[in-house]
């Protein structure tokens, strides 16, 4: 189980235009494992296990010198689990 690739079908959106910030995406993750009964990596495992797995995603500073990550966003509401279409096909490796 690939709980990190896991994470990113259920919760996030992947793409060049699509920006969040460390400190929220990570926070979505905690939420995420804690809620599944999964096993969570520190952050700083968390941004390099996400880099490796994703195409396009890097780190950036925003507007004040927030550290975020481009190239991925949180989705705005939350999908069942399991409840994916063609459409989403991952663009990274699972």
């Amino acid at each position: 189980m690939d709980v990190l690739a896991d994470f990113i079908d259920e919760r996030c959106v992947v793409g060049n235009r699509e920006v969040v910030t460390k400190r929220a995406l990570y926070q979505a993750y905690v939420d995420w494992t804690q809620v599944g009964k999964e096993r969570s990596y520190n952050m700083i495992s968390f941004g390099r296990m996400l880099v490796n797995k994703a195409d396009g995603i890097a780190e950036e500073r925003g507007s004040g010198g927030t550290r975020c990550w481009q190239g991925i966003g949180l989705r705005s509401g939350k999908r069942p689990v399991g409840e994916f279409t063609e459409a989403e096909d991952s663009p990274y490796d699972v």
